[in-house]
């Protein structure tokens, strides 16, 4: 009569080959291969669902970015100040429009690309910023 273990059927097949080591090896190194698998599966459509949803954000923000712009420029004579500040409000509409147009036509990788180039090019100026940062979404969440 066999003793096999109920909770562990492969045990017996394991024990009774003369490389017993080299299958319970090759038996732990395809489980693990096999997960690894699984996990990159899993966090590779959990990379594309972030980047479709990045994608739907950066759509919107430059859509509304462009209407701003609009409405800037439609704005700016009539704005108390005269020449000045309707020069004002051109040049900031114009800075508004070219984010949109960035945002339209450039995707994640290329935003992060353009990130990392800048913090290389002015490194202190990156730190300094991300303190900045850091401090006021700080402030914001003890509110």
């Amino acid at each position: 009569m066999s003793s096999r273990n109920p909770l562990y059927p492969n045990t017996e097949r394991l024990q009774q080959g003369p490389n017993r080591k080299e299958s319970i090896e090759d038996t732990v190194t395809n489980k693990v291969a096999d997960i690894a698998g699984r996990i990159k599966d899993q966090a590779g459509a959990a990379a594309d669902k972030v980047s479709d949803g990045f994608d739907k954000g950066r759509k919107a923000a430059a859509g509304t970015l462009h209407q701003a712009a609009s409405t800037l420029r439609e704005k700016a004579d009539g704005l108390p100040g005269g020449q000045t500040t309707a020069g004002i409000a051109e040049r900031l509409a114009d800075t508004v429009e070219s984010t949109s147009t960035y945002l339209r036509e450039h995707d994640m990788e290329d935003m992060k690309a353009d990130v990392e180039r800048l913090v290389r090019r002015n490194p202190t100026q990156s730190l300094i910023a991300a303190c900045v940062v850091g401090f006021l979404i700080g402030r914001a969440f003890r509110r």
